[in-house]
């Protein structure tokens, strides 16, 4: 039994490895896992060789996903990719953008009490962050209500607007 195991393992890792050198792209479903995941690598591998797929979400899921999934690139700035994961979220980036993004002290995040309501044109979510900033002291924290306004881009995906996210909390996006 654990060669049998053993054996379909090796075959899932073989034909993940193979699907890579092939240059195999598309969508895995995979929109809550962001470049720095420990795991991100591996599961683009096996979804581009169809061995796991994500599961479609509903957009109340995917609008609380794509708030948090910006708050988590500000708080890998200096990961390589920060900057293109919080464009994959965003709209309405200002001029001076992504200085924002470069010069971001969030050290860390959690967004609590999340409600959702649908609007024509995409969705409103509200909020609580409490966040953990870097200051020239050592560290602060706060706590904010936030309402963020998503709207749908051409491709029909939820993206949030930045605006609304600075003036929720302006000492980390402005």
């Amino acid at each position: 039994m654990r060669r049998l195991a053993y054996a379909c393992l090796t075959a899932l890792v073989v034909l993940a490895a193979g699907a890579s050198a092939q240059g195999q792209e598309g969508p895995v479903g995979f929109d809550d896992v962001p470049p720095w995941h420990w795991a991100y690598d591996s599961l683009q591998r096996l979804g581009a060789a169809g061995i796991m797929i994500g599961y479609p979400t509903s957009d109340r899921d995917r609008a609380i996903n794509a708030v948090t999934q910006i708050y988590d690139a500000f708080a890998h700035a200096a990961h390589p990719d920060a900057r293109f994961w919080a464009e994959r979220f965003l709209i309405t980036l200002p001029p001076t953008w992504p200085q924002p993004l470069q010069r971001s002290s969030l050290l860390s995040f959690r967004l609590e009490n999340a409600l959702v309501e649908s609007v024509p044109q995409g969705a409103v979510v509200s909020l609580v962050a409490t966040v953990t900033l870097r200051t020239p002291g050592g560290t602060a924290s706060s706590r904010v209500a936030v309402r963020a306004e998503l709207r749908r881009d051409p491709d029909g995906r939820l993206r949030v607007s930045y605006a609304t996210l600075v003036a929720a909390q302006p000492e980390i996006f402005k």
